[in-house]
């Protein structure tokens, strides 16, 4: 099974399990079936159905183990853009244009 994050869809088969390398703000999405899913370092256990979704609070391994065939998506935190540096900071700063005589 392919368990890279690049693809932005999941189908699991019945008690397929998924690992996830857990970032705080990561989410697993469930837009079809549940799954059960443990966190390294979490004493609980979480069971997350079709139309809910699951944030980890923490960095670590986690297992998601499909507890019927499962369609889902792991989505990462948000990253704030930069502040725009304004137009005039694309331009090199030039001194006054001088008119010929």
């Amino acid at each position: 099974m392919e368990t890279s994050l690049s693809h932005s869809l999941v189908r699991l088969e019945a008690e397929e399990l998924f690992s996830v390398e857990a970032v705080r703000g990561r989410c697993v999405v469930l837009f079809q079936g549940s799954v059960w899913i443990t966190q390294q370092g979490d004493p609980n256990d979480y069971v997350v159905k079709s139309g809910e979704s699951f944030t980890f609070d923490r960095r670590g391994l986690a297992l998601v183990e499909a507890l019927e065939p499962t369609s889902l998506a792991v989505l990462v935190e948000s990253v704030p853009a930069p502040e725009s540096i304004g137009y005039e900071a694309a331009w090199p700063q030039t001194g006054p244009m001088l008119q010929a005589a």
